[in-house]
C-alpha cells in the first residue's frame, strides 16, 4: 500500500490560516475614498428553501459548488469526484456507480441493498432516489452540463421530504440561455485508454425562445482491476448520453422542457479474496488485488430516460413553481460470488491453502432493476409587509414502481442438482405530501421561521423465489411473500437567525435550528441463500431523526467568506446494514454474504463543520481558495448493537480547492488547480455474531482506511481563440488504500491516472 507525506495537509492548513491576507477577484467595486478598485466575492444564489435566496442569508449549513469551480476541475462525471471532501459528506465507493452512495452527517449507508438513500437526491428540484439498485447515487448524466450543485447539510425533511435525514443534494442543470454559446471538451487518459467528449450548443431563437443541446460520450478499454478468465477489466466504461432542452419566457412565464437519455456500460463491482489463516484456512488464502480469476465475468450497466418540465409564473404577489418529472432508470450488475474459478481453487486445495469442498467455484450473483418514477411538485412563494413576512405553501406527489430480480448460480451436485435460483419482485411506492413555511423579520436583524411537512406513504412489495432448473417455487414463506407498509409522518424545522452588527463583522448571520426528518421503512429484496447462519428479515421499519444545529456564516471582508456549524442528531430506529453471516470461510454457505437492512436501535450523532472561501492577489495573478473540514461521531445507543459506531462515518473529513490564474505572453493566461480531499477514522461495518457448526463467531471490527488524495490540472488559456489546453492527474500521489474490507474480501481504490484535455468555448 502506498503512502504520502503530510505536505498536502500542511499546505491546506497553511493556506487556511492565511485567509486574512490580501485578495482580489470577481467584480470590481470602487472604494468610497476613490482609490484603485478592489474585487469582492460574488453573491451565490441557492434554492435551499425552495425559493431563490443568497447563500449568506440562508440559516443552514450548505455548500454550493458552482459551474466555474467544476470547470476548473476538468470533466467531473461521478459523485465521488464531486462530493469527496465536502464537510460532513461521505461517499461510499463500491467501485461501481450502480450501488455506491452518498451519506451526510453520519446518516447510515445501505450499500448492497434496496433501501432508499439517507440523503435526499434531487435533479432540478425533482426527487431521483429510490428503487432496488442505482437509487442512492447520481448517474453520469445527472452530472453533465451542470449550473451548480447545492449540498444542504442537516435534516431537510420539512421542505425536501423523504430520505433527507442527513441532508439533501440538488444538482441543477444549466438551462437554455438567451444568447448564442457553446462548448466542447475533449479528454484522453493514455494509461487506461480512455477518451471522452462533452459538447453543448446553446441557441437563442428570439428573446423569448432558446434551445440547448448536449452530448456526452466515453470509451475506456483498459483499467487497473483485471479478470484473467474473461480477460475483462472491472473498471472500463463506454456509452453515451444526450440532452435536449427548450425554454420559453414571456408574460411572467418561464418554462423549460428537458428530455435526456443515457446508455452506459459502467465500472463493475471489483473485489479480491483475502482470507487470513484460521481453522478453515490454516495457511490463509490471498489473491492478487489487480488480477483475479473470476469465471463469472464482471459487468454493470445503467441506462436512463428522463423528462422534466419546470414552469415558473410570477404573480404580482407571489411566484408559482411547478416541477414535473418522468424518469426511468435501468440498472444491472453481476459478480462472481465465490471470487475464484475451478482451476484456481483446485490448485489452492492441492497446495493446502484451502480445504476441499469449502468453496463452490461456480457461485454467481446478478441483480437487475427497472425503476420508473413519476413526481409532481407545486409550490407558491411570496411575501408581505415590505417582505418582512415570507411564506411558502406546496404539495408533492410521487409514484415509483421498481421491478427487480436477483439471480444466483451454483454448481449442481447429485444431492442438489439445482443450477441456482431466481428471485423476481416488485415494489410500488406512492407518496403524497403537503408542506409550507412562514418566516417573519421582527427587526431588520432578527428572524423566526417555521417549516412543516405532512407525508403519507404507501409501499407494497411482492417477491418470490424459484429454482432455475425446475421452475419450482423454493424457500417457503420466507422467500415468497407480499408485504405492505403505510406510514405517515410530520416533519418540521424551526429556525431563529440574527444578522450581526457591521462593527463586529462585515456581514454575518448567526442562527439556531431544530428540526426533524423521516425515512420510510421498506423490504429486503435479496433474501439470501440456503444455509445462511442469520435469516434475512423481509422488512424493516421507519427511521426518524431529530437534530439541533448552531451556526455562524458570513463575510470577514470583501474577499473572504466563512461558515461554522455544530450539530447534534438523535435517530430513532436507525436503518443499518448487516449480513446473513455467509462467507468464503463459512462451510454452510461459502459465498459472498448477502447484505440486508434492519432497525439497529437508536443512535446519536454530533459534529463540527468549518468551511471558507477566499479570493486573493498573488504574484500578479489571482487565486481562489475553498477550504473545508469536519469532525463527526455517530454511535448506536440502544438495541443489540449499543455502543458501536455507526458504520461508514469517518471521524474527520478535510478538503481544499485551489485555483490560480496568471496572465502570460500576449492575450494568454496560465492556470492551475488542485483538489485535495482526505478522511481519517471510522469503522467499516457493525460487529455481528454468527453461529458456524455450533460455534459463535464474531466478525472483526475493521476500520475505515485513512487517505489523502490530490488531483491537479494545469494549462494555457488562449483567450483570443476561446480555447484551453491542459494536462491533469488524478490521485497525484498514487495513494492506494482499502476502500472496503470484510473477513474474506477487500476492495482497493484506483491508482494514479493522467491525461490531457482540450476545451473550446464560444
Amino acid at each position: 500500500m502506498h503512502s504520502r507525506s503530510g505536505m498536502s495537509t500542511l499546505m491546506a492548513v497553511g493556506l487556511f490560516t492565511s485567509l486574512s491576507a490580501h485578495a482580489e477577484d470577481g467584480s470590481s467595486v470602487p472604494p468610497p475614498d476613490g482609490s484603485a478598485p478592489t474585487t469582492t466575492l460574488q453573491q451565490v444564489t441557492v434554492t435551499a428553501r425552495r425559493r431563490e435566496e443568497h447563500l449568506a442569508d440562508v440559516p443552514m449549513a450548505a455548500t454550493v459548488i458552482g459551474g466555474d469551480a467544476l470547470a476548473d476541475r476538468g470533466i467531473v462525471t461521478d459523485a465521488q469526484d464531486l462530493l469527496t471532501g465536502v464537510p460532513g459528506v461521505r461517499f461510499f465507493d463500491t467501485t461501481s456507480p450502480v450501488n455506491s452512495e452518498v451519506s451526510i452527517r453520519g446518516s447510515s449507508t445501505a450499500r448492497g441493498t434496496n433501501a432508499d438513500p439517507s440523503v435526499g437526491l434531487y435533479r432540478d428540484g425533482a426527487f431521483i432516489g429510490g428503487g432496488q439498485i442505482g437509487g442512492r447515487n447520481f448517474t453520469r448524466l445527472d452530472l453533465f452540463d451542470v449550473s451548480r450543485v447545492e449540498v444542504l447539510r442537516g435534516t431537510q425533511g420539512a421542505l425536501y421530504g423523504r430520505d433527507a435525514v442527513g441532508g439533501a443534494v440538488n444538482v441543477i442543470s444549466a438551462p437554455p440561455e438567451f444568447h448564442r454559446s457553446g462548448s466542447m471538451d475533449i479528454q484522453f487518459e493514455p494509461n487506461v485508454h480512455a477518451g471522452q467528449v462533452q459538447a453543448v450548443v446553446n441557441e437563442a431563437l428570439s428573446n423569448q425562445l432558446a434551445l440547448r443541446f448536449g452530448l456526452d460520450t466515453i470509451h475506456q478499454s483498459d483499467g487497473f482491476f483485471y479478470d484473467t478468465d474473461s480477460k475483462t477489466y472491472f473498471d472500463t466504461q463506454k456509452g453515451y448520453s444526450t440532452r435536449a432542452q427548450i425554454r420559453w419566457r414571456a408574460a411572467g412565464w418561464d418554462i423549460n422542457l428537458l428530455a435526456e437519455h443515457q446508455q452506459m456500460d459502467v465500472p463493475s463491482i471489483a473485489f479480491y479474496v483475502h482470507i487470513n489463516p484460521g481453522p478453515g484456512f490454516p495457511q490463509g488464502f490471498y489473491e492478487d488485488p489487480y488480477k483475479v480469476p473470476f469465471n463469472t465475468a464482471p459487468r454493470a450497466s445503467q441506462d436512463l430516460n428522463n423528462g422534466l418540465l419546470s414552469a415558473n409564473y410570477n404573480f404580482d404577489w407571489a411566484k408559482l413553481t411547478s416541477t414535473t418529472q418522468v424518469r426511468q432508470r435501468k440498472s444491472y450488475y453481476q459478480f462472481d460470488a465465490d471470487g475464484v474459478d475451478p482451476t484456481t481453487l483446485a490448485a489452492a486445495i492441492a497446495q493446502h491453502l484451502a480445504p476441499a469442498g469449502a468453496i463452490d467455484p461456480n457461485a454467481s450473483s446478478a441483480t437487475s432493476d427497472r425503476t420508473t418514477t413519476f413526481s409532481e411538485d407545486v409550490h407558491l412563494a411570496g411575501g408581505a409587509f415590505d417582505d418582512r413576512l415570507r411564506w411558502l405553501a406546496g404539495g408533492e406527489f410521487l409514484y415509483q414502481a421498481s421491478h427487480f430480480e436477483v439471480d444466483t448460480g451454483r454448481s449442481p451436485t447429485k444431492t442438489n442438482p439445482s443450477i441456482g435460483s431466481a428471485a423476481p419482485g416488485r415494489i410500488d411506492y406512492r407518496s403524497i405530501a403537503a408542506y409550507g413555511s412562514l418566516g417573519y423579520d421582527f427587526t431588520h436583524a432578527f428572524n423566526l421561521t417555521g417549516e412543516v411537512r405532512y407525508t403519507n406513504d404507501d409501499k407494497r412489495d411482492h417477491a418470490n423465489r424459484y429454482d432455475r432448473s425446475t421452475g419450482v417455487q423454493t424457500g417457503g414463506d420466507a422467500f415468497n411473500f407480499a408485504g405492505r407498509l403505510s406510514p405517515s409522518n410530520v416533519s418540521y424545522n424551526a429556525t431563529a437567525s440574527y444578522k450581526l452588527l457591521p462593527q463586529l463583522l462585515r456581514s454575518a448571520l448567526v442562527y439556531a435550528k431544530a428540526g426533524s426528518a423521516y425515512r420510510a421503512g421498506g423490504f429486503n429484496g435479496n433474501l439470501g441463500t440456503a444455509g445462511q447462519p442469520r435469516p434475512v428479515l423481509t422488512s424493516y421499519g421507519n427511521e426518524k431523526t431529530f437534530a439541533y444545529e448552531l451556526g455562524v456564516k458570513g463575510d470577514l471582508s470583501r474577499n473572504i467568506y466563512v461558515g461554522l456549524a455544530g450539530y447534534r442528531t438523535h435517530t430513532t430506529g436507525v436503518i443499518v446494514q448487516t449480513d446473513n453471516g455467509c462467507g468464503l470461510s463459512v462451510p454452510e454457505c461459502p459465498v459472498a454474504p448477502t447484505a440486508f437492512l434492519i432497525n439497529g436501535g437508536n443512535s446519536d450523532n454530533w459534529g463540527l463543520e468549518l468551511e471558507g472561501t477566499g479570493l486573493f492577489d498573488l504574484a500578479g495573478g489571482k487565486l481562489r481558495a475553498v477550504l473545508g473540514g469536519s469532525h463527526q461521531q455517530a454511535e448506536i445507543k440502544s438495541g443489540d448493537y449499543a455502543g458501536q459506531n455507526v458504520p461508514q462515518v469517518p471521524h474527520y473529513i478535510a478538503s481544499a480547492d485551489l485555483d490560480y490564474r496568471h496572465p502570460f505572453y500576449g492575450n494568454t493566461a496560465l492556470f492551475g488547480s488542485a483538489h485535495y480531499a482526505a478522511q481519517w477514522g471510522g469503522v467499516q461495518e457493525l460487529v455481528i455474531t454468527t453461529t458456524t457448526n455450533g460455534t459463535s463467531v464474531m466478525t472483526p471490527n475493521f476500520r475505515l482506511h485513512d487517505f489523502q488524495i490530490v488531483d491537479a490540472r494545469a494549462g494555457v488559456d488562449f483567450v483570443d481563440l476561446n480555447m484551453e489546453v491542459a494536462g491533469f492527474v488524478r490521485n497525484a500521489g498514487d495513494v492506494v488504500y482499502i476502500t472496503y474490507e470484510q473477513t474474506t474480501t477487500r476492495r482497493l481504490s484506483e491508482p494514479l491516472t493522467w491525461g490531457v484535455e482540450m476545451r473550446y468555448r464560444w
